[in-house]
């Protein structure tokens, strides 16, 4: 007999779908006898695991009560990169922006309290681009939150390509 094997283009991509239709016939004898049609596809992963690189990690930061949020972004790539950190409400408004050149294996650590930002929780996205300004992968980040009980750290969260896409033209509103 004889095998075969379907090859996924190089164009599709983890932020797209792709699909494929499947026909397979059943020779016997130099005659076919059967055979079966079949769809095959491959789905975007979402999200990214954490600590994969991406161009777009988001979490929340909080300054309720006795509460301090610091935000980190690292580069821990060897480019150079431009990095937005925008901030919203937790009425998807937004409220401010931090643009930095981020060198090779950088950090940006960004005290949400000195951002004096005109509400007390909510959203922060952060992008970062290549020196073209495209986006491109190449941070991870981490929300450190203080209080009087202690310190609390988690990643923020890698989002999707295509997911940036779509949220792109709101985040540049909050870093005009």
């Amino acid at each position: 007999g004889s095998g075969g094997t379907v090859e996924v283009p190089s164009a599709a991509n983890n932020s797209r779908p792709y699909s494929q239709r499947v026909d397979v016939s059943l020779v016997l004898k130099g005659r076919v006898v059967g055979g079966i049609s079949f769809d095959i596809g491959v789905t975007p992963a979402l999200p990214p695991p954490p600590g994969q690189l991406t161009p777009y990690v988001t979490g929340t930061w909080d300054l309720r009560e006795d509460r301090k949020t610091v935000v980190q972004i690292v580069n821990p790539t060897g480019r150079h990169l431009k990095v937005q950190v925008a901030f919203f409400d937790d009425n998807e408004r937004p409220l401010g922006c931090v643009r930095e050149g981020m060198s090779p294996n950088d950090l940006l650590e960004v005290d949400v309290a000195a951002q004096r930002l005109p509400a007390r929780f909510g959203v922060v996205k952060a992008v970062s681009f290549d020196e073209s300004g495209r986006p491109a992968a190449g941070i991870v980040g981490y929300q450190r939150l203080f209080s009087r009980i202690g310190l609390s750290e988690a990643p923020l969260h890698p989002i999707p390509a295509a997911v940036l896409e779509g949220d792109l033209p709101f985040i540049r509103r909050a870093c005009r």
